[in-house]
């Protein structure tokens, strides 16, 4: 995986010090856009368990389907018995990430409580 590697020792005129890192080209396309997934630790830090646990979740997904209430309960772990309570605090931890510009939006549907969300479009940088 690591072809190379070398530590650059400050100068006088540079306290600058760092590792250099050669990487296998192989190995570089593990983290291109469409391969590797990297989160916001600066929104992730400030977010409640729940919501954490939706940006985790739907960090991977570029074009999330719907899920039911009661597969989200059963998919985080959650301790809240009721799935009345559960949904919601969903709601309140959805708009959250809609509030931080992480989700565009998400849709609750009341018929088969099911809960849709749009992922924000980020930007892939192009080579």
């Amino acid at each position: 995986m690591i072809r190379s590697f070398k530590w650059h020792e400050g100068t006088e005129d540079s306290t600058l010090r760092f590792w250099e890192i050669y990487l296998e080209r192989e190995i570089i396309t593990l983290f291109g856009p469409s391969s590797y997934t990297r989160l916001d630790w600066n929104l992730r830090l400030k977010l409640p368990p729940l919501a954490k646990w939706l940006q985790t979740f739907y960090h991977s997904h570029a074009e999330p389907y719907p899920y039911s209430v009661a597969k989200l309960h059963e998919l985080c772990g959650s301790e809240i018995v009721e799935l009345r309570k559960f949904r919601y605090k969903l709601k309140l931890a959805l708009q959250l990430l809609v509030d931080r510009a992480f989700l565009a939006s998400y849709d609750y549907d009341t018929r088969t409580d099911t809960v849709g969300v749009v992922r924000t479009r980020v930007a892939i940088p192009q080579r």
